[in-house]
């Protein structure tokens, strides 16, 4: 019970933190089968049209790709039982899939998903995103705080703060980066913001409690799903958006 009126109150504060000015539209258009053991953490969309997830949890994580019309994970590749998985993103140089507080990212062959090496960071890693734009990977680590790295070497290069109307927007997770824009789910919420790379600021966001909370779902697969977490974009204002043990996924319109 605690945990849930905590996670109540962390919703209405952010809730109430971002005016109504900044409100999106959400548009359902479709749902698909997914893997409800999945402890989703990161998923996107790769240039064949694969849907890749990651997932968290000692001894669970993987990174595999997501077959929607059946609703399981293929091409499964396990971390070793002392990582705990978190987001992914892929760059020309191949998909980067980070760890929670191991300090270690893997890079990866984008179709057989095997590693090829991997590099470290400090502090924890959450979810990241590629922008073509500027050529680098962005990486949330639950702060208000996204850091840039270098798409090929993963080292730092910069960071930026995000901000709605001056005040920092904290617990940022799973990134997305569309449209010349960066998504990102708030944890503990079923928010989504929309964030201008340039200035670090919020210019919308979308509220998918009413679409998750009226999905079809058995009352065990209700009682054990979690978190919203997992951005994909498909093409224009559409993407795939999923959550932790989610037996779903969701394609939906995110439109101003």
């Amino acid at each position: 019970m605690k945990y849930y009126l905590a996670l109540l109150v962390a919703y209405l504060g952010l809730f109430n933190s971002l005016m109504v000015s900044a409100v999106g539209q959400v548009e359902l258009l479709a749902t698909y089968p997914s893997d409800a053991t999945a402890f989703t953490q990161g998923l996107e969309l790769d240039q064949h049209g694969n849907l890749l997830i990651s997932t968290g949890q000692y001894g669970e994580s993987v990174i595999a790709h997501l077959d929607l019309k059946k609703g399981q994970l293929n091409a499964v590749r396990p971390l070793n039982k002392q990582y705990f998985g978190e987001g992914l993103t892929e760059t020309p140089f191949g998909i980067w899939q980070l760890t929670w507080r191991e300090g270690v990212a893997f890079l990866r062959e984008a179709e057989s998903l095997e590693e090829i090496r991997q590099a470290t960071y400090t502090g924890e890693g959450w979810g990241l995103a590629y922008d073509e734009k500027l050529q680098v990977v962005w990486m949330s680590d639950g702060s208000a705080t996204l850091q840039q790295r270098h798409a090929e070497t993963f080292e730092k290069v910069d960071t930026l703060k995000v901000t709605y109307q001056g005040k920092p927007v904290e617990r940022l997770n799973e990134l997305e980066y569309a449209n010349g824009y960066l998504y990102a789910n708030i944890w503990q919420t079923y928010i989504i913001v929309k964030i201008d790379p340039t200035s670090g600021k919020v210019i919308a966001q979308y509220d998918l409690q009413a679409i998750v909370q009226a999905a079809e779902v058995t009352p065990i697969q209700r009682a054990r799903m979690d978190v919203l977490n997992g951005i994909a974009h498909i093409e224009g204002d559409k993407f795939y958006v999923t959550g932790k043990r989610y037996p779903l996924v969701f394609e939906v319109v995110l439109s101003e």
